[in-house]
């Protein structure tokens, strides 16, 4: 578990900071990295959640324990876009309003469903 940094220059490993404990990092276009906090983490109760790291702010942020799995990124940056296996849709996160957004409903379509690791 965790992310980390590689720094050519050094040819160093570090992890990069507040990622000690996330999974499944996805890099932006503008360099943002979106990764999932796993569920548990910091206490037992606490679910399984988004997390968002924008470089220029240098910190992580808690965006939502959406049922999004394997996000992708928009090529503009400005979403994310995923299975929503919660809800049986293909949902979009924008960054810019902050809300969830439904692209399409899957309904019973098995070809989407069936797999455990879907998308």
């Amino acid at each position: 578990m965790g992310i980390r940094r590689l720094d050519l220059a050094t040819r160093t490993v570090t992890v990069l900071d507040g990622a000690e404990n996330l999974l499944y990092p996805k890099c932006g276009p503008q360099g943002e990295l979106l990764a999932t906090r796993a569920p548990g983490v910091g206490a037992a109760s606490r679910s399984a959640a988004l997390m968002l790291y924008t470089p220029a702010r240098g910190a992580w942020e808690e965006i939502g324990p959406f049922g999004l799995v394997y996000p992708t990124w928009t090529r503009d940056g400005r979403a994310f876009c995923s299975l929503d296996r919660e809800a049986n849709r293909v949902a979009c996160y924008s960054l810019g309003t902050r809300r969830v957004e439904t692209l399409a409903e899957i309904g019973d379509n098995p070809l989407l469903t069936w797999v455990n690791v879907p998308w």
